[in-house]
């Protein structure tokens, strides 16, 4: 329910919320239970007919780094079991997201006598080798924790094909426990749209806008997309009229100091001479996020690691041609030269190149537009992925009526 883009919020809220509604839909009582963040939000909040977000302090309700939660689990745990003897709540399944939740799951599927679906959203041993950072103590534990989630859990959920290669060969998690199902978006709200509309209400006229949209964090790539884009201002006939537009970070002109990775790439921006030509839009609500899409030219997605890449999808699915690092999950929703392109992570030259192929041809940028749209519409959607989800729990827990929990991200 946070807003999207803030430092711990993002695509993990949106599966979340957007599978939790879909399931609703289809006749599932699902209560997300997650950390409470802000003490002025509702302890309980609706989220469909029949389910939920239950927010628990674990002792601090309040703001907590994602790296302190670890210690507030055992509160959570505690918490999440008296609330549901206090409501009289029978759970069938519980569905864990993330390492954090995968903990709470875990102790949950042996107190409670009920299987656990579990899906990692991102892996500490891809995301440790991407930010160069294996042997901090936060990264073992991390990892340890990680296997015995995975091997105790009653299905993993990989959303890529290289992400189960990854729980197989890397974390050693049996194939036949491993069920591919990607993520999606809401096909109501992502769709082609009215672009000459949707630039003209954002002030776009003949500019070239480049999109980037997610956390302000290292791992995203963002110093090379700077750098990538001080490369295109300055090449020859490439320069005029492009902008780089980043959605996230702090909340513009809410009197919120930014953070410190975000300072250093204000930093940059005037160390390479394009402070003019860069507009920090702060964190956008879902619900306008279709009309960014919809306006830019190119969606970048320059990240050193990604299990899936939601971003790709929404941006796809609007009809933005998305230029992605060619790692993680992004290998696997981009179609390289036909929704979009894929280059080498960590090469400002090459993030460059393929930026100004799809901004200098017309015809190209067209072709990607309708490829990229169409694939969404035929592989990612909630409701495709709801269903998928709804076989798994059946397979897992047994066909019949009964509710699901789903410990959640940061709310």
């Amino acid at each position: 329910m946070a807003a999207l883009g803030g430092i711990q919020s993002g695509g993990q809220n949106v599966y979340v919320r957007e599978l939790t509604v879909v399931l609703d839909r289809m006749g599932y009582h699902v209560d997300v239970f997650t950390h409470w963040t802000d003490p002025n939000t509702p302890q309980v909040e609706p989220l469909g007919d029949n389910s939920q977000v239950i927010r628990l302090g674990a002792g601090r309700k309040c703001f907590v780094p994602k790296d302190k939660l670890f210690h507030l689990l055992p509160g959570f745990l505690r918490e999440l079991r008296q609330w549901g003897h206090q409501h009289h709540r029978t759970y069938r399944l519980v569905h864990s997201n993330y390492w954090y939740s995968g903990w709470v799951g875990r102790q949950l599927r042996r107190l409670l006598a009920i299987p656990q679906v579990h899906i990692s959203h991102s892996l500490g041993l891809v995301k440790a080798m991407a930010s160069q950072e294996t042997s901090k103590p936060v990264i073992v534990s991390r990892l340890r924790e990680e296997r015995r989630i995975l091997h105790r859990a009653d299905a993993v959920v990989a959303t890529s094909p290289p992400e189960q290669e990854v729980l197989h060969r890397s974390y050693a998690v049996p194939w036949e426990k491993i069920r591919l199902i990607p993520c999606g978006v809401d096909p109501s709200l992502f769709r082609p749209r009215d672009r000459a509309g949707d630039r003209t209400r954002l002030g776009i006229k003949e500019q070239k806008v480049i999109l980037y949209v997610g956390r302000l964090e290292k791992t995203k790539g963002l110093e090379i997309l700077l750098r990538a884009f001080s490369r295109i201002t300055s090449a020859a006939g490439n320069g005029s009229g492009v902008e780089l537009w980043i959605a996230g970070g702090s909340p513009a002109g809410a009197g919120i100091k930014p953070g410190p990775f975000e300072d250093h790439l204000r930093s940059l921006c005037h160390n390479l001479g394009i402070n003019e030509r860069v507009r920090f839009l702060g964190p956008v609500a879902q619900q306008e996020l279709p009309v960014y899409y919809s306006a830019a030219d190119v969606c970048v997605i320059p990240s050193f690691y990604e299990s899936f890449g939601l971003v790709a999808i929404e941006a796809m699915a609007c009809g933005c041609p998305v230029v992605a690092s060619r790692v993680g999950g992004l290998s696997y929703t981009v179609k390289h030269g036909l929704t979009g392109l894929t280059v080498e992570p960590r090469d400002p030259e090459r993030l460059a190149q393929g930026i100004i192929q799809v901004l200098g041809d017309e015809n190209f940028r067209h072709t990607l537009s309708e490829n990229a749209s169409a694939r969404v519409a035929k592989c990612f959607t909630w409701p495709q992925v709801a269903r998928q989800m709804a076989e798994l729990y059946c397979e897992v827990a047994g066909c019949g009526d009964g509710d699901v929990i789903l410990p959640g991200a940061s709310s």
